[in-house]
């Protein structure tokens, strides 16, 4: 509640209002108080809460700072300033402000959660988990800080205590939809896919319309080899609250059900690098159907899909798409295609590099010793980076004078650099175009990368790619195999221990063949 105003009746009717949500007839009673006493504290913070209610958070913020200005000293002001900055991702700002309040009223549960949560976006994952254990040890009956407790715990790949904190937070609170779908997730990477799948289906039983559990089963599905109700689910994920509106929703969408000869479609890329090189396979098949396909990339891959069989022509994200019929994303041509785990259209390569950049790159690499092309780390902005990207200094393991490692990933990272100079006898080639990276790959005898575009560009191109894979792989990689139904080519290593790269990588290098 409000500490004071100087005209107490008039707040109190607006206060009235707010509460049953009539917002505009409550905008104008604050405004009509602040008209005659412009520092009213009250009346600047509430419409400040006002404000940010209707989504309207810049200004907002703008009318609580007024507050602050007044009452520096109010934690209840301070916390939905906080609340405010997080609307607009302002993380940094969200946890000073939590700070604040947590300097003013240090038992306050709440403001450690939040502060917890602002850790939780700036992934500092393990300053959040003691911001929920604070909160916990205030109100250990507050479910949602042993819900974002689990979280925090699945992110610091700690799945076994996430598990037993989204259990507490259900234990409390039966309904907590996002605590069941949290658990599946946690119980996926912990390979328990009976257990994960029940968690979803709960988490949809208590909200139908949940998309972020009806993605997290499609993602199970797939990785369990069950295509069908995976490529239907997947769709869910474009209607989770933190993703981007759909590209070229404007344009009819084709799924497969309706003849495309003669028809202008348009294949558009919609996430990394990795997904554009694994489904653009399919564009020779629209193109042998009869369609007339058009394919957008990221400008960086725009290069090398120009040898993509059956592509008419290749734009840049960004530049004018000329008129089409139909319209699909790369993700969902293998729904259109009916894609089963035994129809996969796996003919390799389907991307080539110019011919005279791999004969150049032929000439200079030489043809001495295993070519081994290597790569860490991917997309650091990925959600899964931290799990998925390894050391580089574990790929020292494969060194030999027999072979010649050349370090082909495009985001060199301050660890890999450092590392590189102390190795010179690891050849780097960080700075080429993607399109030049392809033509060296082309010259090497095998590949050994982390889960990245790099292993998905050797696949597409037919070379051998040995991959290392977490304790809880991409759906991509299947359940449990050691080969991949999407590059012939392929050969996974994946984790035994969660966390454990060096026994990777210490498989990875007994596998090498050694001289005769």
């Amino acid at each position: 509640m409000p500490d004071h105003d100087s005209t107490p009746q008039h707040l109190a009717a607006a206060i009235a209002l707010h509460r049953q949500g009539k917002l505009a007839e409550a905008e104008q009673a604050y405004r009509r108080i602040l008209s005659e006493t412009p520092h009213a504290f009250d009346a600047l913070h509430l419409l400040g809460v006002l404000t940010l209610q209707r989504g309207q958070a810049p200004e907002g913020l703008a009318l609580i700072a007024r507050a602050l200005s007044v009452r520096p000293d109010s934690a209840e002001a301070w916390s939905t300033l906080a609340l405010g900055q997080a609307r607009l991702r302002r993380y940094g700002e969200a946890l000073a402000s939590y700070d604040r309040v947590v300097a003013l009223k240090p038992g306050d549960a709440a403001a450690h959660t939040g502060r917890g949560n602002a850790l939780m976006e700036l992934r500092r994952f393990a300053d959040a988990l003691a911001a929920y254990d604070r909160a916990i040890a205030l109100n250990p009956g507050h479910a949602a800080a042993h819900h974002n407790r689990g979280t925090a715990l699945k992110e610091l790949s700690r799945h076994g205590e996430a598990l037993a904190a989204y259990d507490r937070a259900i234990a409390l609170q039966p309904d907590y939809a996002e605590a069941f779908n949290n658990r599946g997730a946690a119980l996926k990477d912990l390979r328990r896919y009976d257990e994960a799948l029940a968690s979803f289906a709960r988490a949809v039983a208590l909200r139908p319309g949940y998309a972020e559990a009806h993605y997290n089963e499609a993602l199970c599905r797939l990785l369990l080899g069950e295509f069908e109700i995976g490529w239907q689910k997947y769709d869910w994920g474009w209607r989770r609250a933190t993703v981007s509106p759909r590209r070229h929703a404007d344009i009819p969408a084709w799924l497969g059900e309706e003849p495309v000869a003669g028809k202008t479609l348009l294949v558009h890329a919609e996430s990394g690098l990795g997904d554009a090189i694994q489904f653009c396979r399919y564009v020779p098949l629209l193109a042998a159907q009869g369609a007339r396909v058009i394919v957008e990339v990221p400008p960086v891959l725009k290069v090398l899909m120009r040898s993509l069989e059956g592509a008419e022509s290749v734009l840049g994200q960004g530049e004018a798409v000329p008129a089409v019929d139909l319209q699909c994303p790369m993700f969902g041509l293998p729904r259109a295609f009916k894609t089963a785990l035994g129809t996969v259209p796996n003919r390799v390569p389907y991307l080539a590099a110019d011919r005279d950049r791999v004969l150049a790159w032929r000439a200079e690499i030489g043809r001495q010793g295993l070519k081994i092309g290597i790569a860490c780390s991917g997309n650091p902005l990925n959600a899964q980076d931290h799990q998925r990207s390894l050391p580089l200094s574990l790929f020292a393991l494969l060194l030999r004078r027999d072979r010649r490692l050349f370090y082909l990933q495009k985001d060199r990272r301050p660890d890999d650099a450092a590392f590189l100079a102390a190795r010179p006898e690891i050849r780097d080639l960080h700075h080429l175009a993607l399109e030049e990276t392809a033509a060296a790959i082309e010259c090497l005898d095998l590949v050994i990368s982390a889960d990245t575009s790099i292993a998905h560009l050797a696949g597409a191109l037919g070379k051998p790619v040995w991959i290392a894979l977490p304790y809880a792989a991409d759906w991509r990689w299947l359940a449990d195999r050691e080969d991949s139904p999407w590059y012939p080519g392929a050969r996974l290593f994946r984790q035994q221990r969660m966390g454990d790269w060096e026994a990777v990588m210490t498989r990875v290098a007994d596998a090498l063949p050694t001289p005769k």
